[in-house]
């Protein structure tokens, strides 16, 4: 039996508090492919058996963490390595509800475009749509006649819906990205879908361009259209029973996200009830950053990302904002104004001028008092994107807030070179987000580790979670 051996210099690994600066030497994880994947929360090498390929082809790995809390890592497909994922967490029986979402889908699932349990990696897990098995989708059509555009290969369609307003299809997003495409209008070809009776002539076959809006590329955010006169796409499957409850006490909150650029893509927002540790999702989102939620009397946080193109940074096309209102008192119709034109700039600095961001983590974690869950929205970065976040007027601590950014830094991509350092970063302020996000970290305040891993028989196909970890659940 061959025994190969593969060495990796991990580099500096610390945690660092934000303010006073304390720091905590942490173990490094497993291994992986040289394309690293994107990773949240810190995971061990236990896995639980989940693998959720997304409608993007991009794949979603779900672990079991040391502490036996989940936790999930993120592949993008071939072609989508710069893409950017949200990560969604909520308290739920067995640990933590998860969902995670590209960043090319946002601005379609905060436009109603899209079913959000297409990207809930706990229901689709609870579907059993796991390990490639193909996505069942409804599609709806818009009109009374639309022409339909071919399906990708793999894909095919199951029925068609009563009065012929769209077809149940199964999807094989196994292919790569070819249903995404198929969706969102690149030309992509194959099976040709039957015509349905009093169907309509397709509106486009892209969606519209934006004036002044730079062209697509890698990171950047597709447009709020779905092509050939898709209207809607939603999951195939039965959801959840609910036990109808009478309706407590209830007003509307109005959430505004102010664009940091002016050209407003998506938001994703939730609101996380501070008593019960409830947590509510926020959306659909109008073109000027707007959505309305109807939640129950209450005290919540209010926790949110904007995502604006920025047209003049070509290399870094989507501004990516932080930002919270805690302790919200809800005890009539509300209205709350988030600005992302006031958020700073978070980034690491380290002594190695070379060494910048290959992938991190920016979010939240918010939840009731001395409870051992909570809730949490994180944005899975790469370096196509700029990362802000609004500072808090006032610290929150009567229940569990705290603002996290982990950072992985390195000179080139992990893997590539075992002699270069990586620095595993990780920084918490409790109490929200902090005035100063630009986190200046000196080698002498880290802990180094260095890692050789042995991998018995042919290399294969192994995955790597370099992580630093924090003291907060789903983190």
């Amino acid at each position: 039996m061959r025994l190969d051996f593969a060495r990796f210099t991990t580099g500096w690994l610390a945690l660092v508090l934000a303010g006073p600066l304390a720091v905590v030497p942490l173990p490094a994880a497993a291994a992986a492919p040289a394309a690293a994947p994107t990773v949240a929360p810190a995971a061990s090498n236990r896995a639980d058996g989940a693998v959720v390929t997304l409608l993007t082809g991009d794949r979603v790995r779900r672990f079991i963490g040391s502490g036996g809390e989940p936790a999930v890592a993120v592949e993008p497909a071939a072609g989508r390595e710069r893409v950017g994922f949200v990560r969604e967490s909520r308290p739920a029986a067995g640990g933590a509800h998860l969902s995670v979402v590209p960043a090319d889908a946002l601005p379609l699932l905060a436009a109603g475009r899209l079913d959000p349990r297409l990207f809930d990696v706990t229901e689709l897990t609870r579907q059993g749509i796991t390990g490639g098995r193909p996505l069942p989708l409804i599609v709806t059509y818009g009109g009374s006649r639309v022409a339909r555009r071919p399906l990708p290969a793999g894909s095919h369609v199951v029925r068609a819906l009563p009065g012929g307003a769209g077809t149940a299809v199964l999807a094989d997003p196994g292919r790569g990205p070819a249903v995404w495409a198929w969706l969102t209008g690149a030309g992509v070809t194959g099976s040709a879908v039957p015509a349905v009776p009093g169907s309509a002539p397709t509106v486009s076959s892209k969606a519209p361009a934006v004036p002044g809006k730079a062209p697509a590329v890698p990171g950047g955010v597709v447009p709020r259209a779905l092509a050939g006169g898709i209207r809607t796409v939603w999951l195939d499957a039965a959801a959840p029973a609910v036990a109808a409850v009478p309706e407590p006490e209830s007003y509307d909150l109005t959430l505004r996200l102010v664009s940091r650029t002016g050209h407003f893509e998506a938001g994703v927002a939730q609101a996380v009830d501070t008593v019960t540790g409830a947590v509510f999702g926020i959306r659909p989102f109008s073109p000027d950053g707007t959505a309305v939620i109807r939640l129950p009397r209450g005290r919540y946080d209010i926790n949110a990302f904007d995502f604006s193109a920025d047209p003049g940074n070509t290399a870094q096309p989507l501004a990516v904002t932080l930002l919270s209102a805690p302790d919200v008192n809800l005890a009539a119709d509300t209205a709350i104004r988030l600005d992302a034109t006031a958020g700073n700039p978070v980034r690491a600095v380290v002594d190695q001028p070379a060494a910048v961001l290959q992938f991190g983590e920016l979010g939240i974690v918010s939840g009731r008092a001395a409870a051992p869950a909570a809730a949490s929205l994180g944005w899975l970065a790469s370096s196509a994107y700029q990362l802000f976040a609004v500072p808090g007027r006032h610290p929150t601590t009567a229940h569990t807030y705290a603002f996290f950014f982990r950072d992985t830094l390195a000179a080139v991509a992990p893997d590539t070179d075992p002699a270069s350092p990586v620095y595993q970063l990780a920084f918490l302020h409790r109490g929200g987000i902090p005035a100063r996000t630009v986190f200046r970290v000196h080698d002498r305040e880290l802990a180094r580790v260095a890692a050789t891993e042995h991998i018995q028989g042919a290399p294969g196909t192994a995955l790597r979670a370099d992580f630093a970890r924090l003291p907060l659940p789903f983190t």
